[in-house]
């Protein structure tokens, strides 16, 4: 079972989501292919992942520094980090449970549309939903199993998650929507600064602990860490003005 929850945990990571991005892209790209639905579709569709991940991932990374949880098997010596590769960062909010919430909130997006043109699809559409349900459900199980998070993180995280799936839903659907994009990665680049200048304190005995399984302790963001994500946040945000002048909002 333990290996069955590892393998499920590493599907949460960043990878996916890029595959995700990058097929959509080239979906919309191969119009010919998919006649189904118009290109503007497929490059909507990678947008919103682009900024549901990019953007959030920046937004999860803020909430874990200036939170500074830690982890259940920092604190709790009966618990053992399970996975082999365990996180080096703090626990609270769950990146995998953020992540996950929005895979499924993405695949009801897309079926919302799809739905109207695809007879296939709505005969799946059902099970699609199951599948990503059980997807958001078995990502925080397998984080608590591994006692990579606890109860109270995993749920944190997928409520973070479905905020911010909310947030990115209402900026595309909003005429200055970019610039509330725009601000936010402002502010979380700001943040960052903070983080970097003011890095949280880690309690001897957790560094010890970590120490025991030959873990480093959670290290403070660095300028260029920070200059990387404001980067790519604020592209993302940019990139939601471009797909607006250019009407590739229209589907």
């Amino acid at each position: 079972m333990i290996d069955e929850m590892i393998l499920l945990s590493d599907l949460g990571r960043g990878p996916l989501y890029l595959i995700m991005v990058v097929t959509f892209i080239f979906m919309g790209v191969f119009k010919k292919f998919y006649a189904s639905t118009p290109p503007n579709f497929y490059f909507l569709m990678a947008w919103q992942l682009s900024a549901f991940w990019i953007i959030g991932a920046h937004l999860n990374l803020c909430l874990k520094y200036l939170l500074a949880a830690p982890r259940p098997w920092w604190i709790d010596p009966t618990l053992l980090p399970l996975h082999p590769s365990p996180a080096k960062g703090f626990g609270m909010p769950s990146g995998h449970a953020q992540s996950a919430v929005g895979i499924i909130v993405f695949a009801l997006s897309s079926c919302k549309y799809i739905l109207k043109n695809n007879l296939w699809v709505q005969k799946f559409s059902s099970l699609i939903f199951s599948l990503s349900i059980a997807w958001v459900i078995g990502m925080m199980c397998s984080r608590v199993v591994l006692n990579a998070h606890s109860i109270a993180q995993v749920f944190a995280g997928a409520t973070v998650g479905l905020l911010w799936w909310s947030v990115v839903a209402w900026v595309q659907n909003t005429s200055r929507g970019w610039i509330v994009l725009l601000l936010c990665s402002v502010i979380f680049g700001i943040v960052s600064l903070f983080i970097v200048l003011f890095p949280p304190i880690v309690s001897a005995n957790i560094v010890s602990t970590l120490a025991e399984h030959q873990v480093s302790p959670p290290h403070s963001l660095t300028l260029l860490s920070t200059a990387i994500l404001t980067g790519a946040s604020c592209s993302t945000s940019l990139c939601l003005l471009l797909l607006r002048k250019s009407g590739m909002l229209k589907v």
